[in-house]
């Protein structure tokens, strides 16, 4: 199945992508947020968490597959993931998080003299923080699937909310962050289906 002949392209320049607030005090907001959400977590939540930090789009399809009766066809998780990666993620989620260049929740902490301590290390720090790849990836899938296959929307997207709040869960990513990269799926999504 090749997905990107039953959907149109989507370029950088089709999407509105939210800008941050990057102010001191928005920041400061932001990584005081999702220190709570990580202060909050149970260990159960960090076990998730770092089974999800690898890859946002695999756990949604194997999610769909064993409970929303999506058909277990050997490969699909993959040519999915691979779709969302070359047609969302690398073109215009990354060349976002470049553009805006927000840095990790981690590393604003330190600057804004927030006590903040991971639970584990994520795979990604070395990427900027806004928006979240894992977030924006995750909602896609879930788009994906419920239009592929009929798959009930409201429990995949709960599923894709959350793979996004495991990121805040290990402090990989803010609130804003998350919300930015759901709003850019959306976008993504309908501008696939107008072209389609």
């Amino acid at each position: 199945m090749k997905l990107h002949t039953l959907y149109g392209s989507v370029e950088f320049e089709d999407i509105h992508i939210p800008t941050p607030d990057t102010s001191p005090a928005g920041l400061r907001e932001q990584v005081l947020l999702t220190k709570a959400v990580m202060d909050a977590a149970s260990p159960q939540d960090i076990k998730v968490a770092r089974s999800y930090d690898e890859n946002e789009v695999i756990p949604v399809v194997e999610f769909a597959q064993a409970r929303l009766g999506v058909p277990n066809t050997p490969g699909l998780a993959d040519t999915i993931d691979a779709f969302v990666q070359d047609a969302f993620i690398e073109p215009i989620l990354f060349r976002a998080k470049q553009g805006f260049a927000v840095p990790r929740p981690h590393v604003l902490a330190r600057q804004l003299g927030v006590p903040f301590q991971m639970p584990i290390e994520s795979m990604w720090l070395s990427a900027k923080s806004y928006p979240s790849g894992h977030a924006g990836g995750s909602r896609l899938a879930a788009h994906l699937l419920a239009h592929m296959y009929g798959a009930r929307p409201d429990r995949l997207f709960a599923f894709a909310d959350s793979v996004a709040r495991s990121r805040m869960h290990i402090g990989a990513h803010t609130p804003q962050d998350i919300l930015a990269a759901q709003v850019m799926a959306d976008q993504f999504f309908e501008l696939l289906l107008a072209r389609q």
